[in-house]
């Protein structure tokens, strides 16, 4: 696989350290043990007319070289593909943070409870949508009503995903969450320089955990871009030190 490809599936790199959560201890101890990736197919348009899917080698292309680059925990952002769960088991991921894109498909219901029925041992948590409260896809009523109809159905831990300012300032979604995933991106939040980006998402770490103390913390998305932006490059990101 080429560099340029494998850089732009590590783009929503992992950080999974957590504190001890209430209920499910064992999500917090599998959020720190596992080294997680969000993960989006290669070749995979859903809104292209008509839609666009990868198939099993691609798929199984993709995971394989996230598996080589050392991840063992596969966070996805839908259930709409259902072949991921199985090729992930035979590829050698440990855990998995199983996404549904929309909570209210029947079909990614179905693939979801398919996936929890065949696969108990890897499939770790729900992480029900993905900034749909930014994008206005839904309330936040209407999401803790599905957070809380899928943790029935699953009895597994359930989280849904949005930047760092909406999970601090909506504390109805944490009330919801088993444990919390966060899209940290200092880019977006104009911390471009590699240092101040990293002092930055440790900052926004910090707040959240303040905030929020018993709630374990995944951020799902965070990073910087490593080419097609000036000053921005694997070279300068080389420079950061431990913050």
């Amino acid at each position: 696989m080429k560099k340029t490809r494998l850089l732009f599936l590590l783009l929503s790199a992992h950080l999974g350290l957590a504190a001890v959560g209430r209920g499910f201890p064992s999500v917090a101890q599998l959020l720190a043990r596992r080294h997680w990736i969000s993960y989006a197919p290669t070749h995979y348009y859903p809104g292209e007319l008509p839609p666009v899917y990868p198939g099993i080698e691609s798929i199984t292309a993709d995971l394989n070289t996230l598996r080589t680059a050392g991840f063992d925990g596969l966070i996805t952002y839908g259930s709409e593909l259902e072949g991921i769960p199985g090729l992930a088991k035979k590829t050698g991921f440990r855990s998995m943070l199983i996404g549904i894109w929309d909570p209210w498909s029947p079909k990614e219901r179905a693939e979801l409870l398919k996936a929890v029925v065949d696969y108990p041992d890897l499939i770790a948590g729900v992480i029900v949508g993905n900034e749909g409260l930014a994008s206005g896809r839904y309330t936040i009523t209407s999401l803790c009503e599905a957070m809380n109809d899928l943790r029935r159905m699953t009895s597994k831990p359930v989280s849904s995903t949005e930047a760092v300012d909406w999970v601090i300032g909506e504390r109805s979604l944490a009330a919801c969450s088993t444990f919390l995933s966060v899209n940290a991106h200092p880019y977006f939040s104009n911390h471009q320089e590699p240092q101040d980006a990293s002092q930055w998402t440790v900052a926004a770490w910090d707040a959240i955990h303040r905030r929020y103390p018993r709630l374990p913390l995944l951020f799902k998305e965070v990073g910087l871009p490593s080419r097609g932006v000036p000053g921005l490059s694997e070279e300068s990101q080389k420079s950061i030190t431990r913050c």
